[in-house]
């Protein structure tokens, strides 16, 4: 019996614990990355800089794709360098938010009760949550910017956990089910959950070494939502797809195909990558089959003219005012993540990045060609070609959901 739980555990360390992604074969020569990313950056500092210095939460939704970027690759080069230019933007983030009449830090524009925005908020604070998890999890960074990463832990816990989580909604989840302690009157995933889900894995990376307080509660929010979000997955063909046939006029305005479009799955695939890597919920073939979906179904399968549909489907049909084909076909918005764990996906991902940086056109590459799409889809790219994140299993076992107020959706 031992020698055979032995045998067990080395099966399962060698199945999915040290997983690296497998080697790349490209169908043409591809720009180095890199140097694309420093480029991209150099050129745009002086935008990222203004956006930073907004204090709107309204700017730093569209902030937050350059600084996700970013530190993609910090995490790719573990380069103190581009890790301060990062705190940088971020600090300056953080000297704008204001404290409110209820005492949180926050950003406006503030509703007439003085409320800040919440799906702004939660956008803005992803990427400082995560700022603080790269920097506590590298042995290059935790001893020298300690300091730094508590600080981001500590305005993020203040901002949304705090404010939303706790003081708002009274630790629900409004967008899960009750049996997961969310109000249960959702039948749509919302990208809400994503963000909230997302921000508490990055809070509970950077805190699990050496806990604090609020450790589980973290854990226990990344849990809940990625267990909502993992019952939602459904077989599409070698991938998944959710919520098929729910979405309509009222709960998407301007959703034609019934399911979500390509440029909304971007919260999913940082969600899902990120809680994998810290052991919370997720699979290798969970990552891999959402791989599946953007290589299988939403890509066009062409290296040198890259199209993604504007639908998980495949349909190409109008989403809201976008009607040419691919036009809603964001991917470095976070799927250009799923690249680290599939060959396949990472091709598609760096042909688009090819296609940008040669010039060419189709509705895709213009989506992906914004300022944000270059600083991200480099950055990204940089972290899918190193050795995959070895997968920490989550420390603590979160308790079942208590203290949840059942609430009446706003």
């Amino acid at each position: 019996m031992i020698a055979h739980l032995k045998a067990l555990f080395f099966h399962m360390i060698s199945a999915t614990v040290f997983f690296v992604a497998s080697p790349l074969i490209y169908g043409a020569d591809l720009p180095d990355f890199t140097s694309l990313h420093k480029q991209y950056v150099n050129q745009y500092a002086s935008s990222i800089t203004n956006e930073s210095l907004s204090g709107s939460s309204d700017q730093y939704y569209y902030t937050s794709y350059y600084l996700h970027g970013m530190l993609s690759a910090v995490e790719s080069t573990q380069d103190e360098t581009m890790l301060q230019n990062v705190i940088r933007y971020i600090d300056n983030m953080l000297s704008k938010a204001t404290v409110n009449s209820a005492g949180y830090k926050v950003w406006g524009p503030l509703s007439a009760a003085g409320a800040p925005g919440q799906m702004n908020s939660y956008k803005a604070c992803g990427p400082i949550a995560r700022a603080a998890a790269v920097i506590m999890q590298s042995p290059t960074f935790r001893t020298k910017y300690a300091s730094t990463a508590s600080r981001y832990v500590d305005f993020v816990d203040n901002s949304i956990i705090q404010y939303w989580h706790v003081k708002t909604y009274s630790k629900a989840i409004p967008w899960l089910p009750a049996d997961l302690g969310g109000w249960g009157t959702y039948t749509v995933w919302e990208s809400s959950a994503s963000h909230l889900g997302q921000i508490a894995v990055s809070l509970y990376s950077a805190t699990r070494n050496a806990p604090t307080t609020n450790t589980p509660m973290y854990l226990d929010i990344a849990t809940r939502v990625s267990q909502a979000f993992k019952r939602k997955l459904q077989p599409q063909g070698t991938g998944w797809i959710w919520d098929k046939g729910l979405l309509n006029a009222s709960n998407d305005p301007g959703n034609l195909a019934g399911v979500p479009d390509t440029s909304h799955i971007n919260d999913e695939a940082r969600l899902l990558v990120f809680a994998y890597e810290a052991g919370i919920v997720f699979t290798l073939a969970d990552i891999q089959k959402l791989a599946n979906t953007l290589t299988d179904t939403v890509w066009n399968g062409s290296t040198d003219n890259p199209l993604f549909s504007n639908y998980i489907n495949g349909s190409n049909i109008a989403y809201r005012t976008s009607t040419d084909a691919g036009s809603v076909g964001n991917i470095y918005a976070g799927s250009a993540l799923l690249g680290k764990y599939s060959s396949k996906a990472q091709i598609a991902i760096s042909d688009m990045m090819k296609a940008i940086a040669d010039g060419k056109q189709n509705a895709s590459i213009a989506y992906n060609s914004s300022s944000y799409g270059k600083v991200a889809l480099s950055g990204h790219l940089m972290r899918n070609g190193g050795a995959a994140p070895m997968q920490t299993p989550a420390k603590q076992t979160p308790a079942t959901p208590t203290n949840v107020v059942t609430q009446t959706p706003h």
